[in-house]
């Protein structure tokens, strides 16, 4: 409990702050799209070559059919087969796809094998190493965007009080817990593996209508690359919907550790704002009673609206004080690294 006279800061002051906490989100969320967009070039690639060198090795100039893709391996083939499933299993063991690995060591103990099933295994193989380079990517990224909107927005709090208010440390737990929350029905990581099956579905499904279409390897190709390019659209609105809902999560938590009760929506307003978050700019709740997706960002895909602290007064801001009781002050002057630097070991609680 506060009884101190502290002079709290412009609605202005705020937005501009909050705006740059959200803006360097942003531009780490890019920087993240750009590591996705490689990884998503580099399987396309794999993909392409096992389907050219597929169609080479089965078909002719002008493709091939689907009752050719439905021939058996001979005895050389299945033996090379043999070889080659049992690298595709010690592969995705890596991965954790354990759906897969049961497809594969399905596959592994049947006595005959299609070329078709062959190519598809290559195929899923290329598809789940990418999706576990992708959700190592959105780990990594969510991690970091996690702590910096939590201490990024004690800072701007602090600052903007001019005292300093104590500081829970986030730790490791505390930024799983905000990952693994199912916050719309799912995680970021299940949603990651559940494109996955889609994404193998789908390639199987448009190889099938190539071969009975007799398409050649570049119509087959371009064909297979619009659905990876469909995918990699899905995990940019994934990255940064996650974005959006780890960094308010932690901005929430450092509302929560300094004794704010309430805070305001704040939408970004210009010709891409939804309709919803135009309703919702302004609006004052209850730090207890906020709902993601309800009343608090994102309230949907794509979502950049953001929450800004709302005060009725300093009632209930947990002060600190240093050792003779005083409240610590923050200068108006100093910048981020400053006082992670020579304030956070003191307040860190």
């Amino acid at each position: 409990m506060s009884d101190e006279k502290v002079a709290l800061p412009s609605p202005e002051y705020w937005n501009k702050r909050m705006e740059e906490i959200t803006g360097a989100d942003i531009k780490r969320t890019t920087a993240t799209e750009r590591k996705i967009f490689r990884a998503y070039r580099k399987s396309k690639r794999e993909i392409e070559r096992e389907i050219t060198a597929f169609l080479a090795r089965y078909g002719s100039e002008n493709g091939m059919t689907y009752q050719q893709a439905l021939v058996y391996l001979n005895k050389n083939e299945f033996r090379q087969w043999r070889m080659d499933i049992k690298e595709y299993i010690e592969r995705i063991e890596k991965t954790g796809d354990e759906l897969l690995l049961l497809e594969l060591n399905t596959l592994s103990a049947r006595a005959r094998v299609t070329r078709m099933e062959q190519l598809m295994a290559q195929i899923n193989v290329q598809i789940a190493e990418l999706k576990q380079e992708q959700e190592e990517i959105f780990e990594e990224h969510l991690e970091e965007s996690a702590d910096d909107s939590y201490y990024q927005t004690t800072f701007a709090v602090q600052q903007g009080l001019g005292m300093a208010t104590t500081v829970a440390v986030l730790d490791k737990q505390a930024v799983q817990t905000i990952l693994e929350t199912p916050w719309s029905g799912a995680n970021y990581s299940k949603r990651i593996w559940r494109d996955r099956q889609r994404l193998t579905q789908v390639l199987e499904d448009e190889l099938t209508q190539s071969f009975q279409q007799g398409k050649d390897v570049r119509q087959t190709s371009k064909a297979v690359a619009e659905r990876m390019e469909t995918s990699y659209a899905n995990a940019v609105r994934l990255v940064r919907t996650e974005s959006s809902y780890v960094a308010n999560q932690a901005s929430m938590k450092a509302y929560e550790s300094a004794g704010i009760q309430k805070y305001q929506f704040l939408a970004t307003l210009d010709r891409k704002t939804s309709k919803t978050c135009q309703k919702m700019d302004n609006q004052v709740f209850d730090l207890a009673d906020k709902q993601i997706g309800v009343n608090c960002p994102p309230l949907h895909p794509f979502c950049r609206s953001t929450t800004i602290p709302y005060f009725e007064g300093t009632k209930g801001l947990r002060l600190a004080r240093d050792a003779k009781g005083k409240p610590i002050r923050v200068p108006a002057d100093m910048n981020y690294e400053q006082w992670k630097k020579e304030y956070l070991p003191k307040l860190a609680a």
